[in-house]
């Protein structure tokens, strides 16, 4: 299930560390934790780091930016459904889980490492020019950075992939912190 790679990296001051680097494959908390509890059983890291694509539950957050989760809630883990005008509505209570270790660490980044964070911008800067089209829609470019920002805050994980608006404001009504939702990142809290 899944795969991994493993590298050595100099470290400043020197001597090397070894680093895995994994891909799971496929979506969802389910996979994930699958994923994750395999990959403990034969690994022991001090750190454990997820990176992946998340939907914005913020109008502060564009497509490119990034989100650093300092709570992520397993949404749709435990809940009830009530009956709502005749409708059978999903009340979800779900499973908050803090993860603030890099919050500071990435807060601080562009302070601490000006010439790598100003490098990375660019970086940023040059891949939208090369790989989006020039002559965007307004209604498309309003959704873009102009420069790739970092954000902490609240992330959302449920099952499903969430694309209905009133799925989205249930969400917002629930914890008004939520910056993004994904698939993963708290059954990866959780397992880990």
């Amino acid at each position: 299930y899944g795969n991994w790679y493993e590298w050595l990296i100099g470290i400043q001051g020197g001597g090397f560390r070894k680093i895995h680097i994994s891909f799971i494959g496929d979506m969802g908390p389910v996979p994930a934790t699958k994923f994750v509890t395999k990959f403990l059983e034969k690994y022991s890291p001090r750190i454990l780091v997820n990176f992946g694509l998340s939907g914005t539950l913020s109008k502060d957050v564009k497509i490119g930016d990034v989100v650093v989760a300092t709570l992520t809630d397993l949404y749709d883990d435990a809940g009830s459904i009530e009956e709502i005008n005749g409708v059978p509505c999903l009340k979800p209570s779900g499973r908050p889980i803090p993860v603030s270790f890099f919050k500071n660490q990435v807060e601080n980044y562009k302070y601490r490492n000006a010439l790598k964070h100003n490098a990375w911008q660019q970086l940023c800067y040059q891949s939208k020019k090369q790989y989006l089209p020039i002559n965007l829609p307004n209604d498309v470019k309003k959704y873009i950075s102009d420069k790739v920002s970092i954000h902490s805050g609240h992330i959302a994980c449920g099952s499903v992939v969430v694309k209905s608006k009133e799925w989205k404001n249930a969400l917002k009504n629930k914890d008004r912190k939520y910056l993004a939702v994904d698939m993963e990142s708290a059954a990866i809290a959780f397992a880990a």
